[in-house]
């Protein structure tokens, strides 16, 4: 099972989304194996590098396909969303950092809503990174205003695992 876990944290560092989706979708393992290679990680990894979804979450020259961070987010539930990295930025902190200039679709706004939707408002507002910044002041700051109304929004929370 280590073996399946180091291999899905190099697939997304490395930004290979097809087989991603790949692992995420075959029934080569069950979904108990599945769940635990996408919740617990190895400690190097990590430290170093938060989770899976963190990685498809602030990757900008090859962002994860919408349907690859549902994935992830459905296996790993709320425990996951709200996961914090070395730099204490959660995954959404990474969303709001990506490219902003896409004035039609960026895939970051689905992100955004997707991780809402499951990590709620204290993922919004109350989960601060080692800054101090949250992800409506990496929003703010960069001044996407369509963003930064879907940080505002109240927030009707759902569960997921």
């Amino acid at each position: 099972m280590l073996s399946m876990d180091v291999d899905l944290f190099k697939w997304c560092d490395n930004k290979e989304w097809s087989k991603v989706r790949e692992y995420l979708s075959s029934d080569a393992e069950t979904e108990k194996d599945k769940k635990f290679n996408v919740r617990h990680y190895t400690d190097f990894m990590y430290r170093h590098y938060g989770t899976c979804l963190h990685l498809a979450c602030r990757s900008d020259d090859a962002p994860a396909p919408d349907d690859i961070i549902q994935a992830l987010i459905d296996i790993g539930g709320k425990e996951f969303v709200m996961k914090v990295d070395v730099y204490d930025k959660t995954a959404l902190h990474w969303a709001c950092y990506r490219n902003w200039s896409s004035a039609s679709y960026n895939p970051s706004y689905t992100i955004i809503k997707m991780l809402i939707e499951v990590g709620g408002n204290d993922l919004v507002m109350a989960q601060s990174d080692y800054d101090g910044q949250t992800a409506l002041t990496i929003a703010t700051r960069h001044g996407a205003s369509n963003r930064i109304k879907e940080l505002l929004t109240p927030v009707q929370s759902t569960t997921v695992n």
